[in-house]
């Protein structure tokens, strides 16, 4: 059943030449807040340019009103996504209530700055820089009147005190405060998948646990360094009140894969150890041999030019490569397990992707490549026996997951 479509003459579509015009809304462009918002944010530096080139020196009295107002009414918008999405990372409560039917610019930037405090230092430093910008407008426009209507509702004629507003400092100042929006937002929604792990504490997001390992030293010691004055050398460096809060972060660290390496604990993989990885290897470099000659280096970025080109590939080449891979396949496929496979083909992906993945991924990537790795298991073996950048990638995945002693064991040169 096809939806009402409502057009008049004020809103359709445009044909011919001006077809470039028809902008896309509704769920036809699929806009969120953000979206809006940088309509908004746009305007101001856009109309302003048209003024100056075209020297439209008689519409600055007029179009100050709008400039002004669109870049108000994109900081409101930016800040309620902000606040939103920001309050979400830890499941905070936000100190207004209803915060999409607030329109005072000072009560947003207030809880904004609240829950930037509580959530993580990152967010606090950067939310911060912007606040010099965020309250001129407080001090002009706070609840978006002063631009709309010349008169307030009492009857008081709007910007008596700031007579004079010029375009071009407005703009510079405005961009300082929307490159700034924009850093803030780009930063929470980075933030989502680190927070997503759940390695933070009240006190400690992700990173601060990380620093804290790293202070702690190796945990096998911490009987003759962990002493009291260390210990109030450490809550002194990241602002804790009480023993409690310590505690309840290295409770954090001795459990978590990544975090434990810091301290000298490495755990495991699920199945697979050094005799899995140097019996792959070996299968690995049988199919692959003659690469790993050309290059020189089995650890070189997959991603650089190989210098091969289809035309150097004869047929007799191929050929013999199929014979040999399924050589490979009938000699070393029964050698590994289900949970092998799957442990390796984590590791690739891992790898592959590092920037994307955190440690804590590892036993739900796992999971989801065993589940493959039980319907077909040569289907398994074939995508990382195939992998021409399989020993890269696992070498990635080892000390994103910090197995070190492992790594060396292997030889996947950590």
């Amino acid at each position: 059943m096809e939806k009402e479509t409502i057009f008049n003459n004020t809103f359709g579509l445009g044909n011919g030449r001006f077809d470039w015009l028809n902008a896309c809304v509704g769920t036809n462009g699929f806009p969120d807040s953000l979206t809006y918002a940088e309509g908004y944010l746009r305007t101001p530096e856009i109309l302003t340019d048209y003024i100056y080139k075209n020297n439209k020196r008689g519409e600055v009295d007029l179009l100050v009103y709008p400039i002004a107002y669109s870049a108000r009414h994109g900081i409101e918008l930016s800040l309620k996504t902000i606040l939103i999405d920001m309050a979400d990372l830890r499941g905070l409560a936000i100190s207004v209530p209803d915060v999409t039917k607030i329109h005072s610019i000072k009560k947003l930037w207030d809880a904004t700055i609240d829950v930037a405090e509580r959530t993580d230092i990152r967010l606090f430093h950067i939310t911060k820089k912007i606040e010099p910008y965020i309250l001129d407008f407080v001090a002009i426009d706070d609840t978006a009147q002063t631009f709309r209507y010349p008169e307030s509702n009492v009857g008081a004629t709007h910007l008596e005190k700031t007579p004079i507003i010029n375009l071009v400092r407005f703009v510079v100042y405005f961009k300082k405060l929307t490159e700034g929006l924009r850093e803030i937002i780009k930063l929470t929604l980075n933030l989502k998948d680190e927070y997503k792990t759940g390695t933070y504490t009240d006190k400690f997001s992700r990173r601060d646990l990380i620093k804290l390992s790293k202070a702690l030293g190796n945990k096998n010691e911490w009987v003759t360094t962990l002493t009291v004055k260390k210990k109030e050398f450490i809550k002194k460096k990241f602002n804790l009140n009480s023993n409690k809060q310590l505690i309840k972060a290295i409770d954090k660290i001795v459990v978590n894969r990544y975090l434990s390496s810091l301290i000298g604990v490495e755990f495991p993989l699920k199945h697979s150890g050094k005799n899995t990885l140097l019996r792959f290897k070996k299968a690995w470099y049988a199919l692959h041999i003659k690469d790993v000659m050309k290059k020189n280096n089995v650890f070189l970025d997959p991603l650089q030019d190989s210098g091969i080109s289809l035309s150097d590939i004869r047929a007799e080449d191929f050929l013999d490569y199929l014979r040999l891979k399924m050589r490979i396949t009938t000699t070393y496929l029964p050698l590994f397990s289900e949970e092998e496979l799957a442990d390796l083909t984590t590791l690739i992906i891992m790898g592959r992707q590092s920037n994307q993945y955190y440690a804590e991924d590892y036993e739900r990537e796992f999971e989801r490549n065993l589940r493959d790795a039980q319907q077909d298991k040569n289907e398994a073996f074939r995508y990382i026996i195939d992998n021409t950048a399989a020993l890269y990638y696992i070498r990635k995945a080892l000390k994103l997951l910090g197995c070190k002693q492992l790594s060396v064991e292997s030889h996947f040169n950590y």
